[in-house]
């Protein structure tokens, strides 16, 4: 079958010219590396498309166009579509390092951010109340940090956009909010602040009426869905640019940016993650470039991440991570 017979059966299942080109980018490098098939790869040919602001992509966005019209959709593409370019026009072997740890690291503020939404939500059940603030605030956080990981205008500094603390995170996320909805940005600037105040107070004060200050404070979901999907957004123009402009050529991993994605120095102390080792690792045998954060996902990331939060003794009526895996996210 030829490119252009590809490409015309392709398109009669949802596939628009730019996916199938992914589509073949990926398979030829499988094959010139030795393997016909990946899970990323794999992804990319039995996912479907759906349509957002005039445009095709591969993830199902169902909240953003809830919060925000089709031309500010599009200022939104535009804008980070021009910083992508610049990047990916001169790509390298340090750029393909840095954005693979990247989207590696966003996909995993995806799970995280999900494990913490349904642990408040089980606090919340069953009288857990000291602990709400804390996970109402990092469910917000991790979905920030995702959103950081994925802006092009972002810049790496050594892997300080990692290490970097909540209020340059904050502001950073807020103000690329703002390119999409300043009413938005300034909404969302407003609660995350205001969660932080709160996990901050029952941390740090142990106020003597306990949470009567913000037991009725919720997680805002729906603001971490819209900043997951922006996120999502992101890396899918960031893949197409890449694709767009660096396809066809061979780049390497250099050493010094995976260990950033599986080793963490906090106080002196070292923590080295195996599971995060071996699934960067595949990146790097199979597939070492940049993908977007729901194709970053396999199916048994996903499994192990909220399985390694499971009961081990299997008791009834406790923390079931497994319940809803997708309470902000379409994870795998």
């Amino acid at each position: 079958m030829g490119e252009e017979d590809f490409i015309h059966s392709s398109k009669s299942i949802g596939y628009s010219r730019l996916a199938v080109t992914i589509i073949i980018f990926c398979c030829v490098f499988d094959l010139i590396k030795g393997n016909f098939m990946n899970f990323v790869v794999t992804r990319k040919l039995i996912g479907g498309s759906s349509s957002l602001a005039g445009s095709e992509w591969y993830y199902e966005y169902s909240t953003l166009h809830k919060y925000f019209d089709d031309d500010s959709i599009k200022k939104y593409i535009t804008w980070v579509s021009k910083q992508s370019a610049a990047i990916t026009s001169n790509w390298n072997d340090e750029l393909n390092s840095e954005w693979l740890v990247r989207m590696f690291l966003s996909a995993r503020m995806v799970l995280g951010a999900s494990v913490m939404a349904s642990s408040s939500e089980y606090a919340i059940e069953k009288n857990l109340r000291i602990t709400v603030p804390y996970l109402n605030y990092y469910t917000l956080l991790y979905s920030l940090k995702c959103l950081i990981f994925t802006l092009p205008s972002v810049q790496w500094k050594n892997g300080g956009v990692i290490t970097q603390n909540h209020s340059a995170t904050i502001n950073y996320a807020c103000d690329a909010l703002a390119r999409i909805d300043k009413t938005f940005s300034n909404t969302t600037k407003s609660n995350i602040l205001k969660s932080k105040a709160l996990r901050e107070s029952i941390s740090y004060r142990a106020p003597s009426s306990g949470d009567k200050c913000s037991k009725d404070e919720r997680c805002p979901f729906d603001t971490c869905r819209v900043i997951l999907e922006l996120a999502q957004l992101n890396s899918e123009i960031f893949e197409k640019s890449l694709v767009k402009r660096a396809s066809g050529k061979k780049f390497e991993i250099v050493d010094g940016y995976i260990e950033r994605a599986f080793e963490t120095e906090i106080e002196g102390h070292m923590f080295f993650d195996e599971e995060d080792y071996y699934r960067i690792g595949y990146f790097v045998r199979k597939y070492p470039y940049p993908a977007n954060i729901q194709h970053m996902m396999s199916e048994g990331h996903v499994e192990d991440f909220f399985g390694s939060w499971v009961d081990k003794e299997d008791r009834e009526d406790v923390f079931n991570p497994d319940e809803n895996w997708q309470i902000l996210f379409d994870v795998p």
